[in-house]
């Protein structure tokens, strides 16, 4: 693979990973604030519940006892529509987050990719220039004479 094309490859994989990596921390946020409306709700539900058993104990009409009883169950509905929004928002986090790894470990990949294309491109030049340096000898040892198995002698 040309390197400027791996090279485009991998930027599109850093901004895939931004973007998931952004995705996973709205949906992180989310899910801290259902469930901290979750709890809000929960503490209303048990006050209310503690408030009518109160003032039931003291004898109100019998209207007041049903409209407070009726509030009640709404706080206990919502408090189910919540858990069950928590729930939602948890998994939106979870499918966040599988994206983010998937995003990671192709950018991963892809950079392994480019390292490795590297390297090999590192090698073959390295390769090409000691050919080159062994030409270049040999070349010199044809021209001088140098290398051949002949003795020089000298007479003196």
């Amino acid at each position: 693979m040309d390197s400027a094309n791996l090279a485009m490859l991998i930027e599109m994989a850093k901004v895939a990973r931004d973007a998931a990596a952004t995705r996973a921390a709205q949906a992180r946020v989310q899910v801290d604030q259902a469930r901290q409306q979750l709890e809000l709700l929960r503490g209303y539900a048990r006050d209310y519940d503690r408030r009518s058993m109160a003032t039931l104990s003291q004898g109100v009409d019998l209207a007041a006892q049903n409209n407070l009883r009726a509030f009640v169950g709404k706080l206990g509905h919502a408090v189910e529509v919540q858990q069950a929004e928590v729930a939602r928002r948890e998994s939106v986090l979870t499918q966040a987050n599988g994206e983010l790894l998937q995003m990671r470990t192709r950018l991963g990949s892809l950079e392994k990719l480019a390292e490795r294309n590297e390297q090999t491109a590192q090698t073959k030049a390295r390769r090409q220039e000691q050919r080159t340096l062994d030409e270049m000898a040999s070349r010199i040892r044809r021209n001088t004479g140098f290398g051949s198995n002949e003795l020089v002698t000298s007479d003196w």
